[in-house]
């Protein structure tokens, strides 16, 4: 009996040791002991792969919208100048003398001051090599949309004769105030540069020419290009008479 009390007692020992030593299983795996590190580290690698993932469907996302709309894309992106300048003169103020329109007097402001041109000082002469100067430190190609006779683009920034730029005869009606037939412009080019002018100052209607005093502009729209005149945006505009002399200023950003 003594015996079969020892196998009893023993056989208990045995199975109680076991129950203690036994670590629980539970749904995820094993519970980790206190100072382990397995399932810390399983759990954080875990977290880094989901903030990984997250971060790389966002810049998928950004991605996506970037090409699907590539407006609002570049909606930061602010215009600093453009490479052609373009005044459209739409009416002169009056009757004039061989329906033609006058720029007596032009000048780019920048940084709050008129800049020097090379214009100005060319001789009386329809080489059209004198079409081509400076602009403070700017190389500038002047063009039209048709010039008066003998009266040469150059001269609207008062070089030449003295009495300015003249648009083709008859480009505009003969009545008062008089709008143009067809278009009517005055350009200048500043190749690869693209110059922010803040404003724009224009005299018209000669007061070397008495008979062509009357004109001057008297509506007209400053446009801008950067793509060689494929498209033109709205920099600023007047309707007032230009034979006093104006300043218009200019907006640079017409987006915002």
């Amino acid at each position: 009996m003594k015996i079969f009390l020892t196998l009893i007692l023993a056989l208990g020992s045995i199975q109680c040791g076991q129950q203690k030593t036994d670590n629980p299983t539970y749904p995820d795996g094993p519970l980790p002991k206190k100072g382990s590190t397995e399932g810390s580290t399983a759990s954080i690698d875990g977290i880094l792969d989901s903030e990984q993932s997250a971060i790389i469907d966002e810049e998928q996302q950004a991605q996506e919208q970037e090409l699907s709309d590539p407006e609002q894309a570049e909606a930061g992106e602010q215009q600093t100048g453009y490479g052609s300048i373009r005044i459209q003169i739409t009416e002169m103020k009056q009757d004039c003398s061989g329906n033609t329109t006058n720029i007596q007097e032009l000048l780019f402001k920048m940084n709050g001051e008129f800049l020097v041109d090379s214009f100005s000082s060319y001789p009386d002469n329809r080489d059209p090599i004198y079409n081509t100067g400076k602009i403070g430190p700017y190389d500038a190609q002047i063009s039209t949309s048709g010039d008066f006779e003998t009266f040469y683009p150059f001269e609207a920034f008062g070089g030449g004769f003295g009495g300015g730029w003249f648009s083709n005869r008859n480009s505009f009606e003969n009545a008062t105030p008089s709008p143009a037939v067809g278009e009517v412009w005055f350009q200048v080019s500043f190749g690869e540069a693209k110059p922010s002018f803040e404003s724009l100052y224009i005299k018209g209607g000669s007061a070397t020419l008495p008979d062509f005093a009357a004109c001057a502009p008297s509506q007209l729209r400053v446009l801008g290009s950067n793509d060689l005149g494929e498209t033109w945006v709205l920099l600023g505009s007047t309707n007032s008479d230009t034979q006093p002399g104006i300043e218009i200023s200019l907006n640079n950003n017409p987006s915002s």
